[in-house]
């Protein structure tokens, strides 16, 4: 069931792809691109954003980002899928947990803006995959959440808040060495990158 749904988004998504070329721009489109020349953060336009433009050949066109956002975005599915597998879900459950991802419309176009939201779904997945993957935590995959987490804040500054349940899943699943030392990896991990 997953396979048909991933099929079927990645069929929605070349349609998207090429039915709205190069891409689409919204109105914090064009400070995402001005910084990436220039890479200074601050509040309205993060700073991560600006950094994955500026890694991307965007001398080849803009549809550039959009490309890579769909494909990000079907790595986000795969990820969602084989995490709720991990986590106990039937596999028929699981799949039916990505259709939204895979097939809502507003999805789709959003992946085709010059807009964060695809990846700081990306990094916030990947940290709370490494939050929940096994018990008890270990230490550096709570180190590595913080450091994923303060980048999806550095991504969207709504992420700030995600450090409060994360904290929280660490105190209470526990980890190794003790869960209040993984409570302060974590929090470090997260503040050092912002502070910086």
């Amino acid at each position: 069931m997953f396979l048909a749904l991933l099929a079927a988004g990645t069929a929605l998504r070349v349609v998207t792809f090429f039915a709205y070329r190069p891409a689409l721009l919204y109105q914090d489109s064009q400070g995402y691109l001005d910084n990436a020349e220039e890479l200074v953060p601050f509040g309205r336009w993060p700073v991560v954003y600006p950094v994955f433009l500026r890694v991307l050949p965007l001398s080849q066109g803009l549809e550039v980002v959009p490309l890579v956002q769909h494909l990000l975005a079907l790595l986000l599915a795969a990820g969602l899928y084989v995490l709720l597998l991990r986590l106990g879900l039937r596999p028929w459950l699981a799949a039916l947990a990505t259709a939204p991802l895979l097939l809502d419309a507003f999805q789709l176009l959003i992946e085709q803006y010059l807009m964060t939201e695809t990846l700081f779904a990306l990094l916030v997945l990947a940290a709370c995959a490494l939050l929940l993957w096994r018990r008890p935590i270990p230490l550096s995959f709570v180190a590595l959440a913080g450091l994923l987490l303060a980048l999806a804040a550095l991504t969207r500054v709504v992420a700030l808040i995600v450090i409060v349940p994360a904290a929280v899943t660490v105190a209470v699943a526990g980890a190794r060495p003790s869960r209040w030392a993984a409570v302060a990896a974590l929090i470090a991990a997260f503040a050092v990158p912002l502070g910086g």
